[in-house]
């Protein structure tokens, strides 16, 4: 049990964390990106514009993460599941590891493809059945 909490609150920190580590790969980028020879920076121009929008991804993840982990905060939530703020979490500003860091990454990708307009007839058929059973058990407006 204690096991299991640790887990969980490593991956807390590792998506609290997300945001500054993506950062830090976006700057890592950029930096490269200025070691180039003037005549190489103008032939990939659009990069500094794909370096922009990376940061405003990276802003739209951590609300995301932001959200997500706020709606297991509550005290509705069972205390193994519950999130503690991170005023509260002794090792919430802990530098996250790259390997966490990866896996975090890792899982928007999944969301992303998911839910991606590709992989809707895969979805339908894997999320389907139990969305139909849902509605068939639950009041949807």
């Amino acid at each position: 049990d204690a096991l299991e909490r640790a887990a969980f609150l490593k991956i807390v920190r590792a998506m609290r964390g997300y945001a500054v580590d993506a950062a830090d790969e976006v700057r890592r980028w950029e930096h490269n990106f200025s070691r180039l020879p003037p005549a190489h920076q103008s032939l990939l121009q659009h990069h500094t514009k794909k370096h922009m929008q990376a940061y405003a991804c990276i802003r739209a993840n951590e609300t995301f993460f932001t959200e997500l982990l706020t709606s297991f905060s509550g005290d509705d939530v069972p205390p193994h599941l519950r999130v503690p703020e991170a005023a509260r979490d002794p090792e919430a500003h802990a530098p996250v590891s790259p390997g966490d860091a990866e896996k975090v990454r890792y899982v928007l990708k999944n969301l992303a493809r998911d839910w991606s307009l590709e992989a809707a007839e895969e979805r339908s058929q894997s999320h389907g059945p139990i969305l139909k059973e849902l509605e068939e058990r639950l009041y949807v407006p």
